[in-house]
């Protein structure tokens, strides 16, 4: 059987593989040994999860700065490793999604139309991963990005107890590709990193998410904010700014 490995880290030269939930893992894991697998969405196959040698390192970021984040980078002219952010699509009229976003008539709009496509389909799977998991370590983006001296990835991968990890070379790889550490510097960022981060900063959405879309977003989304651990009620609508009085 042939398995083949996509290589994203040289820590302790483990195999390193991108994997969907429809993801065979017997073609891509490997006989023997620690592997580590790479989803950007946090969709992984079922037959991972039911499988106790497993550990997963789980992170979530506030949804609100996700929203943000997601417009922000799907109104870029260009992704060349997106291609469904440029597929024609039949509910948006023959548009992409990209076009269909830069049509919209005003920042409120494209907003709305953000949280409505892609945002939804993401704070689905957050809400859909299985929390508590005995396997899982859940850490939050926010927590993380304060991670300086690199000690709650540390206490993560000792949690996993993973043996065949060399926990001092992933800490060391983590480090060269964190926002604090490695890529701190804008100049140091280069393709599909470069690409998504623009700031990297945390609760943007205290200056950079309206009041009018704040109000559509709560009504939506504002449970989900709630089950997330990112709000205890709906009142954090009112911290927001009116659209006249944010700076873009």
């Amino acid at each position: 059987m042939r398995r083949t490995f996509r290589k994203y880290t040289d820590a302790n030269s483990i195999p390193t593989v991108r994997m969907s939930a429809r993801t065979k893992i017997e073609d891509v894991l490997p006989e023997e040994g620690p592997a580590l697998c790479v989803n950007w969405d946090s969709r992984f196959p079922k037959q991972l999860f039911n499988d106790s040698r497993a550990r997963f390192f789980h992170v979530i970021r506030d949804p609100r700065d996700v929203l943000i984040s997601g417009h922000r980078y799907h109104l870029k002219p260009k992704h060349s490793h997106e291609s469904w952010l440029h597929r024609p699509d039949p509910g948006l009229g023959g548009l992409s999604y990209h076009q269909k976003l830069a049509s919209q008539p005003d920042l409120i709009s494209q907003m709305v139309f953000e949280m409505d496509g892609k945002h939804a389909s993401t704070v689905r799977d957050m809400l859909a991963w299985p929390y508590g998991h005995e396997q899982v370590v859940d850490l939050r983006y926010e927590d993380l990005i304060e991670d300086r001296d690199c000690e709650r990835f540390r206490g993560a991968l000792v949690h996993m107890s993973v043996d065949g990890f060399d926990a001092d070379g992933l800490v060391k790889s983590y480090w060269a590709n964190s926002l604090f550490g490695g890529i701190s510097d804008r100049s140091d960022r280069t393709g599909r990193v470069k690409s998504h981060i623009s700031s990297g900063a945390t609760q943007q959405w205290r200056s950079k998410l309206s009041r009018e879309v704040a109000e559509v977003y709560v009504q939506k989304f504002g449970d989900a904010l709630i089950e997330l651990g990112y709000a205890t009620d709906r009142k954090w609508v009112k911290e927001c700014l009116p659209a006249s009085k944010i700076k873009n």
